[in-house]
């Protein structure tokens, strides 16, 4: 599928580090860079050049990032994925596509399948920064403790230290991290079977997105097939993105 140039900037916006941090590359105010990503005004052609080397940049770093880590990397839809170490050293077997609340839909279902076309991942779930309470059904913070209103899979799904520092200031941060339930994508899985599964979980959260501070599908969370034998390769120092280019 040709990339348009909002899916480009969409896409770099995964190693950027900030709306900020890609405008400047791009020499554009970072307003008129979230109207382009928003699709709230069109990118005028004279733009062309400056997102094409932009997207090169961020195009080669997610190429490395994924060379270091030994991950899969799909040069027709680049993106920075990020393979936290554990505490003993050891690559991590969860890894994390960020800042991805710009790329389309379609787009979106395309990179999670090439993951599954890999046959390095088992699982998917893609996380949004929802209003927490408009996801439990009140418009202020509730008397009975958070914990309590909410079963287990829910306590899973939303990330549980968000949750006591609510119950410690209720009303001080209204839009929580809410994960989709694992979907399948393992070798063998049936892709359309899955992509409409997690479709399906992910739109449970589109009603709860909208206010500020509050993003859809703004990360990929993918699970590696676990590989007892795996040797790690050394992290580069520091975090790879735009900011140190």
């Amino acid at each position: 599928m040709p990339l348009s140039q909002q899916d480009k900037l969409a896409l770099a916006m995964t190693s950027a580090g900030s709306m900020r941090n890609l405008a400047a590359l791009v020499g554009i105010t970072h307003q008129k860079l979230g109207r382009w990503l928003r699709g709230d005004s069109p990118i005028p052609r004279e733009a062309t050049r400056s997102i094409n080397l932009a997207f090169k940049i961020h195009s080669d770093i997610a190429k490395e990032q994924a060379r270091v880590d030994g991950l899969p990397f799909d040069p027709f839809a680049p993106v920075l994925i990020q393979r936290p170490t554990l505490r003993d050293g050891t690559p991590g077997e969860r890894v994390f596509i960020d800042r991805t609340q710009y790329i389309a839909p379609q787009l979106r279902d395309q990179l999670i399948g090439t993951a599954q076309q890999s046959r390095r991942f088992i699982q998917v779930s893609i996380r949004s920064n929802i209003n927490l309470y408009s996801y439990i059904g009140t418009k202020t913070p509730p008397a009975a403790p958070l914990m309590s209103m909410l079963n287990r899979i829910e306590r899973d799904s939303l990330a549980v230290p968000f949750l006591a520092r609510e119950e410690a200031q209720p009303g001080s941060n209204l839009p929580a991290p809410l994960y989709t339930k694992y979907e399948n994508i393992s070798p063998g899985t049936d892709l359309r079977r899955s992509r409409r599964n997690w479709n399906q979980k992910l739109s449970k959260h589109s009603k709860h997105v909208g206010e500020k501070g509050t993003a859809f599908a703004d990360q990929i969370l993918l699970q590696l097939t676990p590989n007892r034998n795996e040797t790690p390769t050394p992290k580069p120092r520091g975090k790879r993105d735009m900011r140190r280019r």
